[in-house]
């Protein structure tokens, strides 16, 4: 080969990767650039929405409690890790107040409670039927309690043939549906079944059915996402809770109801930034929680915490989300997860 063709060739090779190397350059810029621009609109995108504006933190009953001195044994010896945002819920409220009233007396109809009630607070309705049961109705957030004074009835006392799990459901289910209080998102899979026994006047949890004098059934809702579960004031029951005897009476079969339920959109919410892990266990050890169940002693050690939903005690427009610790000898306690600048 030439010295000519040899410096041709060279000059070729050099011409052809300057302009590879600036096409390379070219695409790389643009590369970056296209990346930078979908990971500012992912940011954007998860960003939480805060659309329904500042939030009125949640208000738990009022209860007095010392604070205790906790320690933490978590699982890998840490906190768990939790996303930087959560959902909130709208809760459905009626606009027709002034119906109430008459709509509460329709549900307390089909629940066989015919008689005129007695206003004994506020807004707090009591209905008595000729078989001895009250009904005692919240006529603005519709929670109500059923009760029979089973206590004085010793033939139901002595009785230990309670129905099983499932005759047990059916009746509960039965009964709501009647009232049209059965919801589509409860999770009869989730239901906790208690089998007691009356002892002392006071209701004892046995192991066999043959043992029992009532079953207590406790139903859950569907969780959050199918991952957060949903509380209420009374950890250890659900929203709805019920104490089914072994009479064949449909008047006596239920002898306690507790129902508080909170309406919500599940496919309508907003996001809201939570605060972290170490912040709430810093509210937690500065005694800014509410004890869900309190107990005696001064030293807790805390083995879970959990994200869950709180079923509002009271009226209010929305379900948000709270931190739950759970600790020995059955201590629980809540502690608000929305971050401070976005409650008032």
């Amino acid at each position: 080969m030439s010295l000519t063709t040899t410096a041709f060739t060279a000059r070729k090779v050099i011409k052809n990767g300057s302009m590879g190397l600036v096409a390379f350059l070219i695409l790389l810029i643009f590369f970056k650039a296209i990346s930078g621009f979908v990971k500012n609109k992912r940011v954007e995108i998860e960003k939480p929405n805060v659309k329904y504006g500042i939030l009125s933190k949640i208000v738990f009953p009022e209860k007095e409690f010392t604070a205790k001195n906790f320690s933490f044994e978590f699982p890998q010896d840490r906190p768990p890790v939790f996303d930087d945002k959560a959902k909130v819920y709208t809760v459905y409220r009626s606009n027709k107040s002034f119906l109430a009233l008459e709509i509460e007396k329709e549900m307390a109809k089909k629940m066989g409670f015919v008689k005129e009630p007695r206003q004994i607070s506020n807004n707090i309705y009591e209905f008595e039927n000729d078989y001895n049961q009250k009904l005692k109705v919240n006529i603005l957030d519709g929670s109500f309690t059923l009760s029979y004074p089973y206590q004085d009835d010793q033939l139901m006392l002595s009785e230990t043939k309670v129905p099983d799990e499932k005759e047990a459901i059916g009746t509960l289910k039965s009964f709501l549906e009647t009232a049209e209080r059965w919801r589509d998102d409860f999770d009869v899979e989730a239901t906790k079944v208690t089998l007691l026994k009356h002892k002392d006047t006071n209701l004892i949890e046995v192991s066999g059915i043959s043992e029992a004098n009532f079953v207590r059934l406790d139903i859950a809702r569907q969780r959050i996402d199918d991952k957060f579960r949903i509380v209420s004031i009374n950890p250890n029951q659900s929203v709805v809770s019920a104490l089914i005897s072994s009479s064949t009476t449909k008047a006596r079969s239920i002898v306690e109801l507790k129902y508080r339920y909170a309406e919500i959109q599940r496919e309508s919410f907003a996001t809201y930034p939570i605060i972290k892990a170490e912040t709430a266990i810093a509210k937690l050890k500065a005694g800014n929680y509410w004890p869900a169940s309190d107990v005696a002693g001064d030293n807790i050690i805390i083995r879970r915490m959990s994200l869950a939903y709180f079923e509002p005690a009271s009226l209010t427009n929305f379900m948000q989300p709270i931190f739950v610790f759970e600790g020995d000898g059955g201590f629980v306690a809540y502690v608000e997860a929305i971050e401070d600048e976005f409650t008032k």
